[in-house]
């Protein structure tokens, strides 16, 4: 049988995924389809389940804004959804769902990526309050970081953030939105996870001095507050590059091998 798999989310049009995923699938030799679902919260739980039922479906990746509605919705989670509360690969097994969270080893090549130490260094900062964000504390403690800061632009959303900290082995320090990128001096990194535009009122101000950025958005590229800290000499990881390491990292574990090629991160 031919295996499928696909990205769902709301927008989803946008994704890069089926670009990258079909170029692993060709370079692995495997007939495997990967398309793109336009798919909302109140569409998820009725539509895994057919999934599930058809027999077809290898995996499904979610985007906003399934990761954290989808934890109750499969059946095993691997350790870093457990430690985040947030899916973003969904593997169909037999009769069980298996939830993944691969952008934890994804952001944590990102910080690597920065060439800097975050071990070594006064707590780096998370913009936002949602599933990636947690992710981005799950890796920023994986890469050494005692303390890490979380500027949240609700604060109703810190509960889950403070509870990622024990899981994971550091401290997190709720904080309100800055209103001043003078308030992230001194941060070694800034991981910015907010939907577009959202952060887009810091990139008005001098960038934070000695901050790398890792920016998780990758449309439109680039953002704002990507081409502020360029022009200021910082280093910039972009989301196409979180995007495939997460990939990577989903499509080893659905197909049980590894891709050695460069993943595509634009579009043909």
């Amino acid at each position: 049988m031919r295996r499928r798999c696909a990205v769902l989310g709301s927008p989803v049009a946008h994704s890069l995924s089926p670009a990258m995923w079909r170029a692993a699938f060709a370079e692995l030799g495997l007939d495997w389809t990967y398309d793109a679902i336009e798919c909302g919260v109140e569409r998820l739980p009725a539509l895994l389940d057919d999934m599930s039922a058809s027999g077809e479906w290898a995996a499904v990746s979610l985007t906003m804004p399934l990761k954290l509605v989808a934890v109750p919705l499969v059946d095993e989670l691997d350790a870093a959804a457990a430690a985040v509360g947030a899916v973003n690969t969904v593997i169909f097994d037999a009769e069980r769902r298996r939830g993944l969270n691969t952008d934890v080893p994804g952001l944590e090549a990102c910080i690597g990526e920065t060439g800097v130490d975050v071990a070594d260094r006064t707590a780096p900062v998370v913009l936002g309050g949602g599933g990636t964000a947690r992710a981005a504390v799950a890796a920023l403690a994986r890469a050494g970081a005692d303390v890490v800061r979380v500027a949240v632009r609700d604060p109703s959303r810190g509960a889950p953030l403070l509870a990622v900290g024990p899981r994971c082995g550091t401290e997190v320090r709720l904080e309100a939105w800055p209103r001043s990128p003078a308030t992230l001096d001194g941060a070694p990194v800034i991981v910015q996870t907010t939907p577009a535009g959202a952060a887009d009122s810091l990139a008005d101000k001098p960038w934070p001095r000695g901050a790398a950025l890792i920016e998780v958005l990758y449309d439109p590229w680039p953002t704002p507050l990507a081409t502020a800290a360029t022009e200021a000499g910082a280093p910039v990881v972009a989301g196409r590059r979180l995007l495939a390491h997460q990939a990577r990292a989903a499509i080893a574990a659905v197909t049980g091998r590894v891709v050695v090629v460069d993943l595509p991160v634009a579009r043909p």
